[in-house]
């Protein structure tokens, strides 16, 4: 999935000169970078007031905001780097993060 433009000129403008990622210098253990942003989410997520935030939740807003897009369930599996097959298509898990509106739209889909 490409990101648009913008985006990435943003993230080019705060990359540090001969940097290989945008969100971890590459030293250190990845699983140290992982553990810090996380604790930096549970941090907004406090400022926001958001209980039980989580960064999977993206993973699961993004995927309800496409299939509420139209956009076929086996590309959805695609961009959240599913194995076909390995589809849930039961919505389990992600039905709290749409509204009761949309729900059964959703569900149209799964």
């Amino acid at each position: 999935m490409s990101l648009p433009q913008f985006v990435l000129a943003a993230q080019d403008a705060i990359r540090e000169p001969g940097a290989k990622y945008y969100f971890w210098s590459g030293n250190g253990k990845l699983k140290t970078a992982i553990t810090d942003w996380q604790e930096k989410l549970q941090d907004v997520f406090a400022l926001a007031k958001i209980e039980n935030g989580r960064a999977h939740r993206f993973r699961g807003t993004f995927a309800c905001e496409l299939l509420l897009a139209s956009v076929p369930i086996e590309r959805v599996s695609k961009l959240l780097a599913h194995g076909f097959g390995h589809v849930r298509s039961d919505g389990a898990g992600h039905e709290k993060q749409v509204g009761n509106g949309n729900r059964s739209r959703v569900r149209g889909y799964v």
